[in-house]
């Protein structure tokens, strides 16, 4: 697992050395062929037997739990995951764009297309969860995980059962790492970006930059590849993308809203790709002013009121792993905070030296 975790890695930085062009070629393959093999298995799983019973499962809602707050928070945070706001990747990616470029637009098409995606891919699971469910004769609720527990241990559980097992394996597998390296080649641009930003001298040795990043990164996964690491992968599932990327989805809204202003920016969308109507400024305004970050910040806090120490299976995580959680989660919530600090005092600093040049020279 060690030497397939380095293989992954060799792959992502090739892929990302010569910056956002030759990633941006690598993306047209590892963002279309995972809808290709979804189609092929989606075939396959709607001949399964059982597969009618797991899909009146996934389009039957159950009303009642929309009244937990828990439900909403993990919505909230798959929408995140899905669409990747507040992760900096698209703010990263979009810095690459012609001034121009319609980001309204594309907005509604990535949103769109996540949605069908979503959902066409949720008939597709639970056509094989029925499946599975019909093998063990069993009820479909039974059978239903998520997250890891679904890619790692229902899916390939399903797989065996198939006939040519081996090739829906190689499919679905590959389907998992081209969405996998589609993602990773995001952040990792999203991270060297922000060191070469940061560090404009660093700028002519990008290739460095990014092999040094893709180091750290595998030195960092390794933990994951000995016995323990699925509890540490479902540790860092929990803590580490959750409660963080809402706190800064929050900020984000209040930075753009309040801080910049909110009809700044929108004159500032408005020079790129021409003006909109007065309903959708005040919509778009209001909307993150108030409704957006109000509506994540009821979602955190009623996360937080329902917090439970973490469990994994029969496992109930020790007191001082939950507080490592804790810790993980909290750094990039401390890190925003230290950066405008850090940030305030030095306008400070330059106002405090404008106000001494002024009075020398008077």
């Amino acid at each position: 697992m060690a030497i397939t975790l380095l293989l992954t890695w060799v792959i992502v930085f090739l892929c990302l050395y010569k910056g956002v062009q030759n990633s941006g070629k690598v993306v047209y393959f590892t963002a279309l062929f995972p809808h290709i093999i979804l189609i092929i298995l989606f075939i396959r799983g709607i001949l399964l037997p059982g597969a009618r019973e797991g899909i009146l499962f996934y389009l039957m809602p159950n009303w009642k739990r929309l009244l937990s707050a828990k439900v909403w928070g993990e919505a909230a945070v798959q929408v995140f995951f899905s669409l990747s706001p507040a992760w900096g990747g698209l703010i990263t990616l979009s810095s690459y764009n012609k001034f121009h470029n319609n980001c309204y637009r594309d907005a509604w098409i990535v949103t769109i297309g996540n949605l069908v995606t979503s959902f066409f891919a949720g008939l597709f699971i639970f056509s094989v969860i029925g499946f599975l469910a019909h093998e063990f004769r069993v009820p479909v609720s039974s059978v239903v995980d998520q997250g890891i527990g679904l890619a790692f241990i229902v899916y390939p559980e399903v797989l065996t059962r198939l006939p040519l097992a081996s090739l829906w394996s190689v499919l679905f597998f590959m389907m998992l790492f081209t969405l996998g390296l589609d993602s990773q080649l995001a952040l990792i641009e999203t991270v060297t970006t922000a060191i070469l930003d940061g560090f404009p001298v660093l700028r002519k040795y990008k290739f460095w930059v990014v092999l040094a990043t893709s180091v750290f990164g595998y030195l960092g996964g390794l933990i994951f590849t000995t016995n323990s690491g699925m509890y540490w992968l479902h540790l860092m599932d929990k803590y580490a993308a959750n409660w963080a990327v809402l706190f800064i989805a929050i900020s984000e809204c209040i930075v753009v809203g309040w801080i910049y202003g909110a009809d700044r920016f929108l004159d500032d969308v408005q020079q790129m790709v021409g003006s909109h109507s007065r309903f959708w400024r005040l919509f778009w305004k209001w909307m993150w002013k108030v409704i957006t970050p109000a509506t994540i910040f009821f979602i955190l806090f009623s996360n937080w009121v329902e917090y439970h120490p973490l469990t994994y299976n029969n496992y109930v995580y020790p007191k001082w792993a939950n507080i490592v959680g804790w810790i993980i989660s909290m750094l990039p919530i401390l890190v925003i905070i230290g950066v405008a600090l850090v940030s305030k005092i030095k306008s400070f600093d330059v106002v405090r030296g404008e106000i001494r040049v002024s009075s020398f020279t008077k």
